[in-house]
């Protein structure tokens, strides 16, 4: 007899049911994540670049976790979105790269600095949380930053591209997402 993982959890925890919507939202993040990056890692496979999209989503990852920006209405448009713009950022690498484009990625670190973090109407924040996220988004640029110019300076410049690539792809969201709070706003 199959049990669902939810059943699983329950029964094996130390939490009552009270966390009950917790769970569930934790267990359909889960699986959305793992089927997204069985999906992002069949397509570098099909475009035979596993490595460039690794660096990719470890650059483009936690900096887009902590600086917010656009969120689509609808987890279906999310998932067409986030996986076209995934496409054509390795697309953009693999067959134009913008691997000597310093200017690029100071424009679009100071849009991240400035902007973020982007709140949306599903997840607004509170002082503390702008602050908190603000000093990640900053401490994760930082860092990219470092290992950009290591790379840049060590004149492998194709996997700085890739940083660059990563961080461009941020910094429009975080634009976008505070042009769509702004609108919001007005309203």
């Amino acid at each position: 007899m199959k049990k669902s993982l939810y059943e699983y959890i329950v029964r094996n925890s130390n939490e009552n049911c009270e966390n009950k919507d917790v769970i569930q939202f934790g267990i359909q993040m889960f699986q959305m994540l793992s089927v997204s990056m069985m999906v992002a890692l069949a397509i570098a496979l099909c475009m035979k670049m596993l490595a460039e999209a690794v660096v990719f989503l470890l650059v483009l990852i936690p900096l887009r976790q902590n600086a917010g920006g656009y969120h689509a209405k609808h987890k279906t448009t999310c998932a067409i979105m986030s996986m076209l713009i995934y496409i054509c950022s390795l697309i953009i690498i693999k067959y134009y790269g913008i691997n000597s484009m310093v200017q690029l990625f100071l424009i679009d670190s100071y849009v991240i600095m400035y902007f973020s973090p982007v709140e949306n109407i599903n997840n607004e924040l509170d002082d503390k949380e702008r602050e908190v996220y603000k000093n990640r988004t900053r401490n994760i640029l930082i860092f990219e930053l470092l290992i950009y110019m290591l790379l840049f300076v060590s004149y492998k410049q194709y996997w700085s591209g890739i940083i660059i690539m990563s961080i461009t792809v941020v910094s429009a969201l975080v634009y976008i997402g505070y042009l769509q709070n702004n609108i919001i706003n007005k309203r």
